[in-house]
């Protein structure tokens, strides 16, 4: 039997990582090379919400440090207005643009902010 090697030793490590984990070492990873576009799509979909907050600051931090331009596709409103400098509501098949919202919140923002909480509702009431 052939002794393990590093690289044994690295699969073994990233296949035990949680899901956090395995997004966080996402997110280091898209911020770690040098790129002028970042695309999100559903990054935090799969964590529990405690998770998913702590990633949103992270990326939040991350993003005010270094701006790329991004497109994040999410189905949590919250998110969206949290993250997002325009949230672009989509309806129908094939999509189409239902509604634009500018979000004119400085950041960093809070996620306790209730003006995220009144813009997630217009996302919301835009889609009744």
């Amino acid at each position: 039997m052939p002794l393990p090697t590093k690289l044994d030793k690295l699969e073994k490590l990233s296949t035990s990582l949680s899901g956090g984990q395995r997004q966080r070492v996402a997110l280091a990873r898209a911020f770690a090379v040098l790129r002028d576009f970042l695309l999100l799509d559903e990054p935090f979909s799969a964590l529990d919400e405690l998770t998913a907050r702590q990633l949103r600051l992270l990326l939040q931090d991350l993003w005010i440090k270094d701006a790329p331009t991004g497109l994040l596709v999410t189905h949590n409103m919250l998110e969206a207005a949290f993250l997002a400098d325009r949230v672009i509501v989509l309806r129908g098949r094939p999509a189409q643009i239902a509604k634009i919202f500018e979000v004119d919140l400085p950041r960093p923002r809070s996620p306790e902010d209730p003006r995220l909480f009144a813009l997630h509702k217009q996302i919301i009431d835009s889609l009744s």
